[in-house]
């Protein structure tokens, strides 16, 4: 009987690789490297009360609309509601793949509280 080079992966090789895919798929959105762009950091947005002139900032709310348009490439507006009053926030991205995918991860959680 001959015998065959094993084919698996060393445990420690796909240890680290575990690791490091888990640590991609937990990111925390407020933490992603392209959450910013050539102006600094981009998240939380400056919320601007809709009807009045109130300005609030950090992850404050819950989001009630994401706004995006093809052709805005590289903004969306993110609408809140905060102590029962509607406010509106913007998002500008210096990478524009990266602003449709934020757009729609936001769509997907539309209702819950930003803080999570």
């Amino acid at each position: 009987m001959s015998r065959t080079p094993s084919k698996t992966v060393p445990a420690i090789v796909l240890g680290f690789w575990l690791r490091k895919v888990i640590k991609l798929v937990f990111m925390k959105l407020r933490n992603h490297p392209l959450m910013s762009n050539a102006k600094g950091r981009i998240w939380p947005p400056i919320w601007k009360e809709k009807y009045g002139e109130t300005t609030l900032t950090g992850e404050i709310g819950a989001l009630t609309h994401v706004a995006a348009d093809p052709r805005w490439r590289h903004h969306f507006y993110l609408y809140i509601t905060h102590e029962n009053l509607p406010f509106i926030g913007r998002l500008n991205f210096d990478n524009s793949r990266f602003c449709y995918r934020v757009s729609i991860f936001l769509k997907s959680i539309s209702g819950e509280q930003l803080k999570k």
